[in-house]
Order: C-alpha cells, then sequence, then structure tokens
C-alpha cells in the first residue's frame, strides 16, 4: 500500500491514543444492538397427526441434518439494505445476533426470517423458502419451488421493527407467517385412488405479505383402500383461500371437481372431502395458543 494513504490513518490513530479521556460513547457515532431469539415456540402453530387425530405443537428435536437459520436484515430510511447477518441453531438453545458499526442518529429498520434448512457437504444447505432481491425492502420476495414432506420444516417466521442503535439489547418475537393443514377424503369404497393439486402462492413480498406468483401444486396420487386418504397442505400468508382440484379413480373410470379451502385467518385446518358427493363436507380451523 502506498505510504501515502497510511499517512492519515496514523495521524487518526495516534491522535486518539493520546486523548486519555477518549469515551467511546461520546465521541463516536458508532453504536451497535444485539437481538436475541427464544426458538422453543416456534414449532408451536404446526398442527401434526396422532393416534387420536390432529394436534398443534411439532415436535422440536429436529432430524438429524436439519437445523435453523435465521437471517437478520438491515435498512436505512430509503429501505436499501445496509447489513446482513445469518446464524444457525436449533429449537432447544436460544440464539444472539449483533449488528456493529450502526449510526446512533438513524433509525434503522431491521428484518428477521427463521426457516428450517437441511445441510448438504456439497451444497452447504438446502432451503424451502429462498430470500430473493434483499437488497431493497420494498422488492425483497420470498419464493418457494417445493415443500417438505416433513410438515414442520416448511414453516417460515419473521419479526420487523424500527430500532435506534444504543448498544442494547432486544428481544425478537417473531411470528408465524405459514399456515398447514390436511385435506382427508372419506367414503372410499368405491375409490381406487385419490389425486390432487392445489393452487396457492409460490411467491409473497415480505413487506407486506402479499402474492407474486401462484402456482399448481401436485400433492400426489394415495390408493384408496376404504379408509381415509390425507394429503397434507402448507401456505403462506398470502394466501386467504386455497383452490383444489381433485380426481377419484374406480378403475377405468374417474371423475373430476373442485374444492376451495376459505381460511383468511390463517388457522390450521383440516378439510374433510366425501368422495360419494365431492363435497366438503367438513372445515375444522384451530386456535392457535
Amino acid at each position: 500500500m502506498n505510504i501515502r494513504r497510511l499517512l492519515p490513518i496514523l495521524a487518526i490513530c495516534l491522535l486518539t491514543a493520546c486523548q486519555k479521556d477518549f469515551d467511546e460513547l461520546n465521541d463516536t457515532r458508532q453504536r451497535w444492538v444485539e437481538f436475541s431469539f427464544d426458538p422453543s415456540e416456534y414449532f408451536s402453530d404446526i398442527l401434526v397427526t396422532t393416534k387420536h387425530g390432529y394436534e398443534l405443537g411439532a415436535s422440536t428435536e429436529l432430524e438429524e441434518g436439519y437445523g435453523l437459520r435465521i437471517v437478520g436484515y438491515c435498512y436505512e430510511a430509503d429501505s436499501i439494505l445496509t447489513a446482513r447477518t445469518t446464524i444457525f441453531g436449533d429449537l432447544q438453545h436460544g440464539l444472539t445476533m449483533k449488528f456493529k458499526h450502526l449510526d446512533k442518529d438513524i433509525q434503522y429498520h431491521f428484518l428477521f426470517i427463521a426457516d428450517i434448512v437441511k445441510y448438504d457437504s456439497e451444497v452447504d444447505y438446502y432451503e424451502t423458502w429462498f430470500q430473493l432481491v434483499t437488497s431493497d425492502l420494498d422488492d425483497f420476495y420470498m419464493m418457494s419451488f417445493d415443500r417438505n414432506e416433513l410438515v414442520a420444516y416448511n414453516m417460515l417466521l419473521y419479526a420487523e421493527m424500527d430500532v435506534g442503535p444504543a448498544n442494547q439489547a432486544i428481544a425478537v418475537e417473531m411470528s408465524q407467517i405459514t399456515f398447514n393443514g390436511y385435506l382427508v377424503f372419506t367414503n372410499l369404497e368405491d375409490v381406487s385412488r385419490v389425486s390432487a393439486t392445489a393452487d396457492y402462492y409460490q411467491s409473497f413480498y415480505i413487506d407486506n405479505l402479499m402474492g407474486k406468483l401462484i402456482r399448481t401444486y401436485d400433492l400426489g396420487i394415495k390408493d384408496g383402500d376404504g379408509n381415509t386418504v390425507v394429503f397434507p397442505i402448507t401456505a403462506s400468508h398470502a394466501d386467504k383461500s386455497i383452490k383444489v382440484d381433485v380426481t377419484s379413480h374406480n378403475g377405468t373410470f374417474f371423475s373430476s371437481y373442485t374444492i376451495t379451502i376459505r381460511d383468511p385467518q390463517h388457522r390450521p385446518f383440516v378439510a374433510t372431502v366425501d368422495c360419494r358427493t365431492h363435497q366438503l363436507t367438513n372445515l375444522t380451523l384451530f386456535e392457535k395458543p
């Protein structure tokens, strides 16, 4: 490096060193803020199947190879990204995230997103939810190409707040912006197979949770053996309703029909469909804790 470029830096360092009464708080504009997270309740709104039916609250013990990811974004007043930090952990232990070298006179907008990722030795990790165009909060959106078979691992939480940094610690309360449920088919005596697709948003803007692009997801094909057939569904808060197209097969014959699950409050649900009448016979919406 050119010695001439070093001289001003050295001069500042010497001047600071000579000030015996130098006060970091009073003599600089730089501050930090540390955020803490308690992930122990992050799965409390997940609806899971049990021997007795359905209940809220998935196990916080993550399967091997999976982990919790929390990404923090710091935006200035013009919604332009100024800093980003990512931390990894599990659902049993608290986590902290620190943003340094912030201006004490600026009110920053902080955004936090939590999800579950699957680690891979070659590509670092796989994510269900992709965070895109993050440099500008107005254009920042989430996208998911597919859902995990482990329904709890489709969860997505977020929080946002405005903070003026003052070397303080702040606890962050995260909120779910996904919700899940189950599509249950009954009266399968004359049905050999059931296939279904569901329409919900593939992507949505994070700042207002408004939908960006809707897509038809294939829920799969399951054999009808006289008992119930169940398809899990996970959608985002961009969805106020979910349209489901169903095809019931009976040998070489089949019938197709459409049902709509209306859930504007994004509550975990169980939607029961009668394969004989092709009607949505019951929609149970669960109260969140």
